[in-house]
């Protein structure tokens, strides 16, 4: 075993339910028109686009504005996909976690304008600012994922984040998620999976020259945090040996982790492994897996609370 794999991904028991029954669509004519109506006055609105200062998804990652709001966009139509698939298109709760600057909230406040929109993140000053500019609510949670959720929604969005937790967190996060909805609630999450994954691999094969040129201290200083986090930090280990055997792989990235004080960095999933773990639980089912959904570049899931 390769140092810091401690906790071992192999497949878990699956769960059968001994009695269950789910509701089927009462009007599929009125579901469609329902979706209609909300796209057709979303698309009438001239979407916020107020910036907060802290937003680092829009000052260092997305190109341009406009590249900005079609990632937004993108989580609209996912959002949509749910709810035909769960027959449903009124959510009295909406929650985005995590929220960052804004950058789906703002969609999701125009296309549930009449929904409790609640809104977290581990960074407080992007919380502040969704909340002010968007009409949100702060949705209290442990940034650990240990516990339960004090509050309980409808749906739940949650863009980029199990794609930065180890396997524990991951773990961890993905039960919270499932514990904070209501009954029927809708859970989607957005997932490194294969697409990602050969992203990242070019992207690795690039600079790996630079590893190799890395001066002593640099990798004595790795190895230090190796030793006290007890996790990988080589992304074509994650990648090529953890990914691709066992279907999930994570680096953690040093500099994010002594940011939020909690192993943070890249993690790599592959479908079948996210379908067991969801397959695992007799709490919610599946309502669809979509690769390369989110921005045309992660995968989503989609689980719904029974």
């Amino acid at each position: 075993m390769s140092i810091g794999v401690s906790v071992q991904s192999n497949r878990l028991p699956l769960k059968i339910w001994s009695d269950l029954t789910v509701p089927a669509f009462a009007d599929i004519n009125g579901l469609i028109s329902g979706v209609y109506e909300r796209w057709k006055l979303y698309s009438s609105q001239d979407i916020d686009r107020g910036i907060s200062e802290h937003d680092d998804m829009r000052h260092e990652s997305d190109g341009t504005l406009e590249e900005y709001l079609r990632v937004g966009v993108s989580a609209v139509k996912i959002v949509t996909e749910a709810m035909l698939l769960a027959g449903r298109c009124e959510f009295d709760s909406v929650l985005d976690l995590p929220c960052g600057g804004g950058r789906v909230t703002r969609h999701l406040r125009a296309f549930f304008p009449e929904s409790k929109l609640f809104v977290a993140d581990i960074d407080k000053n992007k919380e502040i600012f969704a909340v002010n500019q968007f009409n949100a609510e702060p949705f209290p949670f442990h940034k650990d994922y240990l516990g339960r959720s004090e509050l309980k929604v409808d749906l739940l969005f949650s863009g980029s984040l199990l794609t930065h937790f180890d396997l524990p967190m991951f773990d961890r996060a993905l039960h919270y998620f499932v514990e904070a909805l209501n009954p029927g609630g809708l859970a989607i999450l957005t997932l490194h999976g294969r697409n990602c994954a050969s992203h990242a691999l070019a992207q690795h094969s690039r600079i790996i020259d630079l590893f190799a040129k890395r001066r002593m201290v640099d990798r004595l200083k790795q190895m230090l945090f190796r030793i006290k986090y007890k996790t990988n930090i080589d992304p074509s280990v994650a990648l090529n040996k953890h990914l691709m055997r066992r279907g999930f792989g994570y680096y953690a990235c040093p500099m994010w982790t002594a940011m939020y004080g909690q192993s943070y960095g890249g993690s790599f999933t592959a479908p079948s492994w996210v379908i067991n773990r969801i397959e695992s639980r007799s709490d919610c089912r599946i309502l669809g897996y979509k690769e390369m959904s989110f921005a045309n570049y992660q995968d989503v899931v989609i689980v719904q609370k029974i």
